[in-house]
């Protein structure tokens, strides 16, 4: 095989296209002595691997890019995956495409959609895919469990990958599209921010005592004391003089339960 096209190859996952061979092949003959019986085996539409290949999550995702062209992107769960929210389907292979002509077909989920901005659009890992802002939001509109959406807006904000503002600003302009799950975004966006559910669930009850919300830190905020067997989560601190102390502590052999203490 020709040297080009096993970097190719090897860069891509053991997958190449059928214009990357056409680029590397001076003549018909040489195409098929690759194709017939050589070292390419037909994987999808346009699509070819070399035998032996290992079939890895990247080798799929690799895969349903090159078939489903430069305008496809890994999304939903997969694109969640890739951008390390919380929660997510670690072997999940989703894509989306924008809507108009004839898709080939692959053995993956593919999704469609009116409109794919380049806002919404990254590189994560080397893979095309979705922001983790649209990511979110799509997941919403999949109709995901509710604590699955607060995971990955929690953990999105916590990675910088997006915040309630970005949020905010997107919801808005798809509003109008009809798109389904925005007003669960909206709900769940107010408390966003924590490092785990038992912090969101902390600052809700902030929120509805109508006590200012707290400055909110950037690193890990949790210590572990095992010679005690309790886990205390320290809340950072308000501008006024106000100190809370969230903490849970439990007998080793006993089940825990949270305690709230605010003074």
């Amino acid at each position: 095989m020709d040297s080009t096209l096993e970097r190719l190859a090897e860069i891509q996952h053991g997958l190449v296209t059928n214009r990357q061979i056409d680029d590397c092949c001076a003549t018909r003959w040489e195409r098929r002595r690759l194709i017939d019986g050589g070292p390419l085996l037909k994987a999808a539409p346009g699509v070819y691997r070399v035998r032996g290949a290992p079939a890895t999550h990247e080798h799929h995702l690799v895969l349903g890019l090159l078939a489903l062209g430069n305008e496809s992107v890994v999304s939903y769960e997969a694109a969640a995956a890739l951008h390390r929210l919380d929660r997510s389907d670690r072997t999940a292979v989703e894509f989306t495409v924008v809507r108009g002509g004839r898709q080939p077909m692959i053995p993956f989920q593919v999704h469609t959609t009116k409109w794919l901005p380049p806002i919404d659009r990254v590189s994560s890992d080397g893979f095309r895919a979705t922001s983790a802002t649209r990511t979110i939001i799509d997941l919403a509109h999949a109709r995901r469990p509710r604590q699955r959406i607060e995971a990955a807006i929690d953990s999105a904000v916590r990675l910088g990958l997006s915040s309630p503002t970005v949020l905010a600003h997107r919801l808005e302009t798809l509003r109008g599209s009809g798109r389904w799950g925005c007003r669960l975004i909206e709900d769940l966006v107010v408390d966003s921010g924590g490092h785990s559910p038992l912090e969101r669930r902390f600052l809700r009850i902030v929120r509805e005592a109508g006590i200012p919300r707290p400055r909110l830190r950037s690193s890990t905020v949790t210590e572990v004391d095992l010679s005690h067997g309790s886990t205390s989560c320290l809340a950072p601190t308000w501008s006024s003089k106000s100190v809370v102390n969230m903490a849970i502590r439990a007998p080793r052999n006993a089940a825990r339960t949270p305690s709230v203490e605010v003074s």
